[in-house]
């Protein structure tokens, strides 16, 4: 049985229940992780959660702009000190990931960017998968549930991802980045 956590950032709506029921009903078990502050996700990549540690796939559910991450906004008054204030990409995100050969697959905008493949692999990813640009809602929806019925099958991660793509325009704006 294939391990899925999601990682939920803000205002996804209902995207990562969407992508929870559907692994669950094609036979995946399923952890989520809801973020709550920009910390939370830095201490998720920087390997320091065991039990995602443990997972084969880990899926964000969360949005993307200008190929960064857009986390949980605080009130000024509560962020812990170096916490990041803005959207994160590279340049904050460069040696803090530690990962233990999950493939990644990203539904947020602009988040399939080549650098920041190579980032997560060079952190340990097994592979990494994303949109090059601004992917429709439920385009991203619906490639993540198609590349999950396709992977469940035991087939090749490449021939998953070929199918997923295939579906139209939209789902083609998805790429996949391997280790070398």
């Amino acid at each position: 049985m294939k391990r899925l956590g999601i990682i939920v950032g803000p205002e996804v709506g209902n995207e990562p229940e969407a992508i929870r029921q559907t692994a669950e009903y094609f036979g995946y078990q399923v952890v989520m992780k809801y973020l709550g502050r920009p910390n939370d996700f830095l201490q998720l990549l920087g390997g320091q959660d065991p039990l995602f540690n443990a997972l084969d796939c880990w899926i964000f559910s969360v949005h993307g702009d200008d190929r960064k991450f857009i986390l949980p906004e605080l009130d000024p008054s509560i962020y812990q000190e170096h916490e990041p204030r803005h959207p994160i990409g590279i340049e904050t995100l460069a040696g803090q990931i530690i990962l233990n050969a999950q493939l990644i697959l990203n539904t947020g905008c602009t988040l399939g960017n080549e650098p920041l493949a190579q980032l997560f692999i060079s952190g340990g990813a097994q592979a990494y998968i994303g949109a090059t640009d601004y992917v429709e809602g439920n385009a991203g929806l619906l490639f993540c549930i198609r590349f999950l019925y396709e992977w469940m099958k035991d087939i090749e991660l490449a021939s998953a991802f070929a199918l997923a793509t295939a579906v139209d325009q939209e789902t083609g704006l998805f790429r996949l980045y391997h280790t070398s």
